[in-house]
């Protein structure tokens, strides 16, 4: 849950100062949920009955796309 009074962008600062912040490298999967969220033809979506219950999941996504749209969409002008 995003805290009250806080966007996306200090959200997603904060999860990654807090986690792991000595890592050189890591996978970014909070921003693939948003991708995935935003750009629905960059990730796979399946449906799956979990004890009566449908619940839709991503199975995939494009990384590259995602990447290429993180970029654009975050860089200064």
């Amino acid at each position: 849950m995003i805290c009250a009074g806080l966007g996306v962008p200090d959200y997603l600062i904060k999860r990654w100062e807090a986690y792991s912040p000595n890592d050189a490298q890591r996978t970014v999967w909070d921003i693939a949920v948003f991708e995935a969220y935003l750009r629905p033809k960059l990730a796979t979506e399946t449906q799956v009955v979990q004890d009566g219950v449908t619940i839709h999941v991503w199975t995939a996504v494009d990384i590259p796309g995602m990447k290429a749209d993180y970029w654009a969409a975050t860089k200064s002008e």
